[in-house]
């Protein structure tokens, strides 16, 4: 490469790196964070986190392998691009194993993913033995990687079309992305630039790296503040909201998430009736019963099953113990578990200057709470 090329081409690849590695550290970060959650989805953030480090350190050698160790240590440059090949095909590997797991059935045959992850021990193997200079490493490298990045994409399709909200958005941004990185892979890759067509190795080089560039930003965009992957029918699950003092068992807030369509047959006041009987002092002892049998030794309860509903609960902490909020939902998913948290957290944040001097007055109450509905449709409904 000449030294005009590499003075242009290596500052922006090191740029490339960092971002790289920014949006791995990320979405590991993101995991962790949510992985006490137990929501199914959250492994994704896992696969895409680990698929990028690991690629990404594939990458990192390959950089340091052609501009500088090569120079100094010619023997262990053919070592290190069989490294870079291994790299690549373990972080594919890594992120097929872990969307082949049961909770993404609904969007990719897993079974069949599962298989195609094991197969990708045949490029593995033929990195360990074969010359990758040679046209025939060339074609099984490049048939298998335009399989299995096809397959990523179509998941990452499916994936954004299942979901609504600022996350489909996002999962959309995230879908080009890959599409811009997959590109440039396939324009300034070893194989292409430096074997196939290594007289324009200098101008492929040239456009793959803004493209990875961009392809990183974008996905940064995607990634940035990423919310919780929430499992697909909890919309459809989720009925109502109400927050209770649990010293005068008043109703100081209530929201209905989704009213039953009339297809169904059933009014929604029937439903709204038949749940604001349970609010009543009624409930709250009946809490206290449940827990007393089942000999808990926290004396909160966490869902309550009624009839067709369940209702889950969620007490707040001191100094806000005297509030409950019930989550009226069709049935319990960790999902919905991690929506009522969220509820109540926004709700104490909210309103904590004015929680412990809560008016008499039950009509100023319900004017006072009323603005709560837009945070539900902002932060709740709309992010995920």
């Amino acid at each position: 490469m000449a030294n005009y090329f590499r003075e242009f081409y290596l500052p922006l690849m090191f740029i490339a790196i960092v971002i790289g590695y920014q949006i791995s550290g990320y979405f590991l970060y993101l995991h962790a964070k949510y992985k006490n959650e137990k929501i199914k989805f959250n492994n994704l953030l896992l696969g895409y986190g680990l698929i990028f480090g690991i690629t990404l350190t594939g990458f990192t050698i390959r950089i340091l392998n052609l501009y500088f160790l090569r120079i100094y240590y010619p023997k262990i440059f053919s070592p290190l691009v069989r490294t870079t090949y291994l790299l690549l095909y373990t972080g594919i590997m890594v992120f097929y194993l872990i969307i082949s797991s049961k909770a993404f059935n609904a969007i990719i045959r897993t079974n069949f993913i599962r298989a195609l992850s094991f197969l990708l021990l045949i490029p593995i193997f033929c990195s360990l033995i074969m010359t990758i200079e040679t046209l025939l490493y060339s074609t099984i490298a490049g048939i298998t990687l335009v399989l299995y990045y096809s397959i990523i994409l179509k998941f990452q399709n499916k994936l954004a079309q299942l979901t609504t909200g600022d996350i489909r958005k996002r999962l959309n941004l995230i879908f080009w992305a890959i599409i811009l990185i997959f590109v440039s892979h396939f324009l300034g890759g070893y194989t292409p630039s430096n074997v196939l067509l290594s007289a324009y190795t200098d101008l492929l080089q040239i456009i793959s790296v803004p493209l990875f560039i961009i392809g990183l930003l974008i996905f940064f965009l995607g990634a940035y503040k990423f919310p919780m992957f929430l499992e697909f029918d909890w919309k459809e699950n989720i009925i109502s909201l109400y927050v209770v003092n649990r010293v005068n068992f008043e109703i100081l807030y209530q929201y209905h998430f989704n009213l039953i369509p009339i297809s169904n047959h059933e009014q929604w006041e029937e439903q709204e009736k038949g749940s604001n009987i349970l609010f009543s002092r009624g409930l709250i002892g009946m809490e206290s019963i449940i827990s007393f049998i089942s000999e808990s030794t926290n004396d909160n309860v966490d869902k309550i099953s009624h009839q067709k509903y369940l209702i889950l609960i969620q007490h707040a902490e001191k100094p806000f113990d005297f509030l409950i909020f019930y989550l009226f939902v069709k049935k319990e998913l960790n999902s919905l578990r991690y929506i009522i948290k969220q509820v109540k957290e926004e709700f104490i944040k909210l309103y904590s200057p004015i929680l412990m001097k809560i008016a008499q007055s039950k009509e100023f109450k319900q004017k006072l709470f009323s603005s709560f509905d837009t945070v539900i449709k902002q932060k709740i409904m709309t992010n995920y």
